[in-house]
């Protein structure tokens, strides 16, 4: 295992412009360890921003990505689990709203950043319909989860009928959207239809047409004739001894 300080100077040599056969033979490092260390370590370029990074960078901020993600994932959890009310969201979010954007920290509480407008900057205070709208989307939420995601607006509809809630179909489908929620389909089984059978003859000839004796294999053909407006199928069979034609049957088509 070589040190971090062997790796700098491996690095600051190659640098330099020394060979590697130089700086294998010095260090006693194979050429796939050194050339490794270069890419690890070479300075990259985002065209977007500018921004010069390295792949070990990369590979830090991807762990710490995946942990953030873990964590928020956790807080998203636990935060649904406590089902806080619409005047308890609008607390935090009067909390939240000096540090992030308005419409960020909306849709992380789970709420309308219209609802929190009237709130916070109109001085209004939130009206009976937007509560509604509130439990309306907790009820939504709800029965879209339990249902595995399969649940659409028209269940989810049905459902709160069925519980004894008033509501209507086109208020349930603008909630169920503004929540985000996309409703997952069972895929049908595709019935195949059944291929007829084909019946294949086998190959007795062979592509062997020179026989040794007369009435051995006949072979024949059809091909269609035109007269006038008249179709004919000729079909004509030969004896691939002799190559004689044993006969030339002629059919018109009906």
């Amino acid at each position: 295992m070589y040190t971090k300080e062997v790796q700098e100077l491996v690095l600051a040599d190659y640098k330099s412009g020394r060979s590697a056969r130089e700086i294998c033979e010095e260090y006693k490092i194979s050429r796939s360890c050194l050339y490794k260390w270069v890419y690890v370590n070479e300075v990259r370029r985002d065209k977007k921003t500018e921004n010069e990074f390295t792949y070990k960078q990369l590979e830090i901020l991807q762990r710490q990505l995946y942990k953030l993600s873990r964590e928020n994932e956790i807080l998203r959890f636990a935060y649904e689990h406590l089902n806080p009310s619409l005047k308890q969201k609008l607390e935090i979010a009067d909390l939240l709203n000096s540090k992030y954007k308005t419409k960020e920290m909306c849709r992380v509480i789970q709420v309308d950043h219209s609802t929190f407008y009237n709130h916070d900057r109109r001085g209004v205070k939130v009206t009976q319909n937007q509560i509604r709208n509130e439990r309306l989307k907790e009820k939504i939420l709800d029965i879209h989860n339990k249902s595995g995601g399969r649940f659409g607006s028209n269940k989810i509809f049905e459902k709160l009928k069925a519980q004894g809630i008033p509501c209507s179909l086109g208020k349930i489908s603008s909630l169920f959207k503004e929540l985000g929620l996309v409703s997952k389909r069972r895929k049908r089984p595709i019935k195949k239809a059944d291929k007829p059978k084909r019946f294949y003859c086998k190959n007795k000839l062979k592509q062997n047409f020179v026989q040794s004796r007369p009435n051995l294999f006949w072979v024949g053909d059809v091909t269609e004739v035109k007269i006038k407006s008249a179709k004919f199928y000729l079909c004509v069979v030969l004896d691939l001894y002799s190559q004689k034609v044993i006969a030339y049957p002629i059919y018109k088509y009906q």
